[in-house]
């Protein structure tokens, strides 16, 4: 698993996998052992124990008190995959989504263009002069920190 997509995930999607896994074990408790009156399944137990958490940590998840952190994030996402895939890789596609959209935001904002594809040997021959041109400004520039 890439660790580094880890640091690329909102929150709102960390909540998004919490959720997928969190409904995978709910559904196998109610399966393995039907629910009696006042009894409830021992989900955050389980879900802790497999993810190496305390059931703390699933407590305040789901609560909406922690996002975890990027270790136990990354344990929830190898999780997700492995419990319901198809899921997992849409939440990490609107996540993307997302991401992208701030990128285009930007991108308007401050009028990019984005590079047209020259033929490797047109880059090559042209002279480096007209090769640098206006630079362009820099992250802490578009968000007014410079």
């Amino acid at each position: 698993m890439e660790k580094d997509i880890i640091h690329f995930i909102t929150p709102e999607t960390r909540r998004k996998l919490f959720q997928i896994v969190y409904n995978a074990y709910w559904i196998k408790a109610r399966e393995e052992k039907p629910k009696e009156k006042g009894a409830r399944p021992v989900v955050n137990k389980a879900m802790a124990m497999d993810l190496g958490v305390s059931t703390q940590t699933i407590k305040a998840w789901k609560a909406g008190r922690s996002h975890g952190s990027d270790e136990c994030v990354l344990k929830l996402l190898e999780k997700a995959l492995e419990l319901r895939p198809e899921e997992a890789l849409e939440a990490l596609r609107d996540d993307l989504r997302r991401h992208k959209a701030i990128v285009e935001a930007i991108e308007a904002r401050y009028a990019f263009k984005k590079p047209e594809e020259k033929p490797e040997e047109e880059a090559k021959e042209a002279p480096k002069e007209a090769q640098k041109e206006k630079p362009k400004p820099t992250i802490l520039k578009i968000f007014g920190r410079r």
